[in-house]
C-alpha cells in the first residue's frame, strides 16, 4: 500500500523478477516459422530450472547467448547445413527493461526443426554437462551471482536431469 501511494514498484525477489522476464521474453519472441526453431524457445525447460534455482534472469546473466554461441559451433563443425538444411537468420527481440533492447531485434539464428531432437539430446548431454558449470563460473567471476548459488542450481540441475530417464 505504501508503495502505491509512493507511486513506485514494491521490491521484488529475484525469482519473480526472472518469472517476469522470462514470460516478457517468450510473448516477445513467438513468431518462429513452423519449420523452424529457436535456441531460446527450445530451451524453456532449461530456463525453467534454472529460474526454479533462484538463477538471475536478467540483462546481465542470458544463459540463451551461451547456448547459441556453443549450438551454432557444434552446427557449424558437425556440417548440418548439408544433413538438415540451412539455418537462417530471425528477429529476436528483448524487454524494453534490457539495453539490448536499444538496438531493436538482434537477428537470431533459427534452425531447421528436422534438427531438434539432436539439439535437444546436444542440449542435455553437451550443453548441461560441459558447458553450464563454465558459464556460471564467469558469472561468479562477474559478481553476478554468488558462488554459493553457482554450486546450489547446479546441484538443482543435476537431480532433475532427464539424461537417464527413458519413456
Amino acid at each position: 500500500m505504501i508503495y502505491e501511494q509512493l507511486g513506485i514498484e514494491p521490491p521484488q525477489d529475484t525469482m519473480t523478477k526472472s518469472w517476469q522476464v522470462f514470460q516478457e521474453r517468450i510473448l516477445l519472441n513467438d513468431q518462429i516459422p513452423i519449420d523452424y526453431f529457436s535456441v531460446f524457445r527450445e530451451m524453456a525447460d532449461l530456463l525453467v530450472r534454472l529460474i526454479n534455482s533462484r538463477f538471475n534472469l536478467d540483462p546481465y546473466s542470458i544463459p540463451d547467448i551461451s547456448v547459441g554461441m556453443h549450438w551454432g559451433n557444434y552446427w557449424g563443425c558437425n556440417n548440418f547445413n548439408d544433413t538438415y538444411g540451412e539455418r537462417i537468420k530471425h528477429p529476436h527481440y528483448y524487454p524494453q527493461s534490457f539495453p539490448q533492447s536499444n538496438s531493436g531485434a538482434i537477428q537470431a539464428w533459427i534452425y531447421p526443426i528436422e534438427s531438434l531432437g539432436v539439439f535437444r539430446k546436444w542440449l542435455m548431454t553437451t550443453y548441461v554437462k560441459e558447458k553450464l558449470e563454465p558459464y556460471l563460473e564467469k558469472k561468479v567471476r562477474q559478481n553476478t551471482i554468488p558462488k554459493i548459488e553457482k554450486e546450489q542450481i547446479l546441484a538443482a540441475i543435476e537431480n532433475k536431469s532427464l539424461l537417464n530417464k527413458k519413456s
